[in-house]
């Protein structure tokens, strides 16, 4: 039995912008206590797991009725506007990181980046889902695995050379803005981009 090693056009665009997107949230994963803990008034540790928690459970709760609305509506339209939507709020949320002032603003921003998140998530799945090669479904799936994991594999390495310089630049300007988040964020809003081909 042959393997080819290619993938259609929808599943390359869609696991290349996902891993942009995963891969820039890995390597803000270890900046983003530091950011917190350092220079907003009651930033600790207790705050940063709080503002985690709050994403995920703002997205649990909206995911499934998310799904089961784009399940009701018939064609990739609703899917397509789904999956842009949620990209571009998980993409901004990190910009705005720039501009919190206090804990409530982060547990705020978390909260919208979870909502992105639900709006994103069932909507990847489905056109994911409708475009993988139906006799090639599995290979489809690995690829995008293998794919998805050596880039955030990869972002976690870089991601701890950024919460170091992160760190001493805190150390030393305890005021200065996380100019770190940058280059995540950026790869985070180039991977958004690539959806709306």
């Amino acid at each position: 039995m042959e393997t080819r090693l290619s993938i259609n056009k929808v599943i390359r665009t869609l696991t290349v912008s996902d891993i942009m997107v995963f891969a820039s949230l890995s390597m803000l994963g270890p900046i983003l206590p530091i950011f917190v803990i350092s220079t907003l008034p009651g930033g600790s540790i207790q705050a940063v797991g709080v503002a985690i928690g709050i994403q995920w459970i703002v997205r649990a709760v909206c995911e499934l009725p998310i799904a089961y609305y784009f399940d009701h509506h018939a064609g990739e339209r609703d899917d397509y506007t789904g999956l842009v939507c949620g990209s571009f709020i998980v993409a901004v949320v990190p910009f705005l990181f720039l501009y919190v002032s206090s804990t409530t603003h982060v547990y705020l921003l978390q909260a919208l980046s979870g909502f992105g998140f639900a709006l994103n998530h069932p909507s990847w799945t489905a056109i994911f889902s409708r475009h993988a090669e139906p006799n090639r479904m599995a290979w489809n799936w690995g690829m995008y695995g293998v794919a998805y994991a050596l880039g955030v594999g990869i972002a976690g390495i870089l991601s701890g050379y950024l919460a170091a310089c992160t760190a001493t630049a805190r150390s030393s300007l305890p005021s200065a803005p996380p100019r770190s988040l940058g280059l995540p964020t950026s790869f985070q809003f180039a991977g958004a981009c690539l959806r709306y081909r």
